[in-house]
């Protein structure tokens, strides 16, 4: 009886046991964590920048307003115009027609100021005989005085342009020129800076009706106060224009004070952004005023006073560099490889990091057929 009882005992207890065993194989089969999953990244071959945006403004070598002429004073009414803002004028273009009388534009030193008449003589006819003999009209006068193959020529350039001349409706005699119907300009092509009046449009004898840019452009930067200390010497700066074509030049006069980052900014560091973004100061004491330079001419349709959306390089790395995310550097400067026989870690030096990204120089087997390893935040 007694071994009976024993045996029962034992028997109990060692299913106690085994039950107790399965539990804990359970709770450990459901309980434990399971291995937590890599974010890895694979080694590319690329350039990394730091850029800051800014603006530029286009300022031309000449303005010129246009005017009602004298001949139209008294029904100022937007009669014809050829005039399309960004688009180009040169010698002989017939510019608008104001209660049809036109504006025709030739190359000259200083705006026309008096009704010009057979026999007038001066300086100013000297110049309306230089932009005519300039269109090939032939001239047989005095230098400086309006005779008659220069009203000739003059009435000649009025008919080519659909246009009558004033004097003898069928000959040349008589011609004059009223004050305003040609524009004279010291540098042409001309390029429409302001948005001119549409056909039907009143105008205001003494005010100008819009306004024409010409000669060479310059451009000048406004760049954050702010980062102009960080701004290298002859600074790659791009252009980009509203409808997406854009340019390349250099800063001409960066700030003493600058100094070159190629190479300093730990990983992690972000200064860079997209062009798309076009902030521009909002107060000029938040930013300063630098000539830029770019590589070849300043395209003519960039009108007098537009303003152009810049973006400043402050640092950039070799054209093929070795790029990887600034979150797989980890504070020590090591980044932790993924191999076939194992993970290493590679010691590197970090250059230039921007929007996440950082060019680095390995000091061992690292190439852009690897992979890395993110480090958990």
């Amino acid at each position: 009886m007694t071994a009976l009882i024993t045996l029962v005992v034992v028997a109990t207890v060692a299913a106690v046991v085994l039950a107790a065993l399965g539990v804990i194989a359970a709770d450990e089969q459901q309980g434990s964590p399971a291995p937590q999953a890599r974010l890895t990244e694979k080694v590319t071959l690329g350039q990394v920048r730091q850029t800051v945006n800014g603006t530029a403004t286009v300022t031309r070598q000449h303005r010129l307003e246009l005017n009602v002429p004298a001949s139209a004073e008294q029904g100022s009414v937007v009669t014809a115009t050829r005039l399309r803002r960004g688009e180009t004028y040169g010698a002989g273009s017939l510019l608008m027609a104001i209660s049809d009388r036109p504006l025709i534009v030739l190359p000259g030193s200083f705006p026309m100021y008096r009704d010009l008449t057979p026999g007038s003589e001066g300086a100013d006819v000297d110049q309306l005989q230089h932009g005519l003999q300039g269109l090939g009209y032939a001239i047989a006068d005095p230098p400086g005085r309006y005779g008659t193959s220069t009203q000739q020529a003059v009435a000649d350039l009025y008919r080519s342009l659909d246009h009558a001349p004033h004097g003898h409706p069928r000959t040349a005699k008589d011609v004059r020129v009223p004050r305003g119907e040609i524009v004279f300009s010291p540098a042409l092509p001309l390029v429409v800076t302001d948005p001119c009046p549409d056909v039907g449009a009143a105008v205001a004898p003494g005010q100008p009706i819009c306004a024409l840019s010409a000669g060479a452009a310059a451009l000048t930067a406004e760049i954050p106060a702010e980062t102009v200390k960080d701004l290298p010497a002859h600074a790659t700066v791009t252009i980009w224009t509203p409808g997406g074509d854009r340019r390349t030049g250099t800063v001409k006069d960066p700030s003493p004070a600058a100094s070159n980052l190629t190479g300093t900014p730990g990983p992690g560091a972000s200064k860079g952004s997209a062009p798309t973004a076009t902030p521009a100061p909002r107060d000029r004491s938040d930013s300063e005023r630098r000539a830029v330079e770019l590589s070849g001419t300043i395209p003519t349709a960039w009108t007098d006073g537009r303003r152009l959306h810049a973006e400043f390089v402050l640092a950039q790395s070799p054209e093929k560099a070795l790029v990887i995310p600034a979150g797989a550097v980890r504070d020590d400067h090591r980044v932790l490889v993924v191999g076939k026989d194992g993970d290493r870690v590679v010691d590197v030096t970090v250059g230039v990091c921007a929007l996440g990204r950082c060019a680095i120089t390995p000091r061992g087997d690292l190439t852009a057929t690897d992979s890395v390893i993110l480090v958990a935040p």
